[in-house]
């Protein structure tokens, strides 16, 4: 196991230019010198895992992927948060099933939307906050059209 020195020098050892020591971590605290070997502890078990393997998707669509990325890019080119139904495009575009969000600006048109998928639903508020379970944006487990006022 390799040395470890605690306290800020060891008596001048560490900066005398002329004594040459190996490279020695330093701790001013105890704590600090144990959370550095549990940490080493556990990289060093995560090497010892024999290695993943790289999952293969044979359902990808680059080409549409790429288009959806491209028109994002093209009004906001610094990157941003997709509409929800351009997220839904792209991550479709990889073969990861998505559920499509059916867009409702009213409340009669939530009801005809969720009478059309069938209950129950989650209802999500557009617009910004972009993070709407924070300010109560996000109802699930909706079931019949009272639901939608409780």
């Amino acid at each position: 196991m390799a040395a470890a020195l605690l306290g800020a020098d060891a008596g001048g050892a560490l900066t005398d230019p002329a004594v040459s020591l190996p490279a020695v971590p330093v701790y001013e605290f105890p704590e600090s010198a144990v959370r550095a070997v549990g940490h080493a502890a556990r990289h060093a078990a995560w090497v010892r895992q024999p290695p993943g393997t790289v999952p293969w998707w044979s359902e990808v669509d680059l080409a549409a992927a790429r288009t959806v990325v491209a028109a994002a890019l093209g009004t906001e080119p610094a990157g941003g948060w997709l509409p929800a139904e351009q997220a839904a495009r792209l991550v479709g575009a990889f073969g990861i099933p998505v559920c499509h969000p059916l867009p409702a600006y009213t409340a009669d048109e939530a009801v005809t939307a969720a009478a059309r998928i069938g209950y129950p639903v989650a209802v999500k508020l557009g617009g910004r906050p972009v993070h709407k379970t924070e300010v109560g944006g996000v109802r699930l487990g909706l079931s019949g059209e009272a639901a939608g006022s409780r």
